[in-house]
């Protein structure tokens, strides 16, 4: 009778174990998609927002400036302001 009191014991051990450590991996994929879902749409948003900038850069000539600013911002993200996307004053 203890055998089995104790072979009992361990199966629930173990079985609560294996229910908790799958709706962990669960809920991590669910938050892992839900991160992804937002990150698209931020991207989205922020390809948008800066499109028309972009189109005016580009149509004026203004290349080695834009890529300058690219560089400045890369290098420190000094003064960055969310959300108009520009690292430096002069934007």
């Amino acid at each position: 009778m203890k055998f089995f009191r104790v072979r009992l014991i361990l199966a629930l051990v173990v079985g609560i174990t294996l229910v908790s450590v799958a709706s962990t991996y669960f809920e991590v994929l669910a938050h892992k998609h839900a991160l992804r879902l937002e990150l698209q749409r931020r991207t989205a948003w922020l390809s948008k927002s800066l499109q028309s900038q972009l189109e005016k850069t580009v149509a004026g000539g203004r290349l080695r400036k834009l890529w300058q600013r690219q560089r400045a911002c890369a290098r420190g993200m000094r003064g960055w302001v969310w959300p108009s996307m520009t690292c430096r004053e002069g934007w």
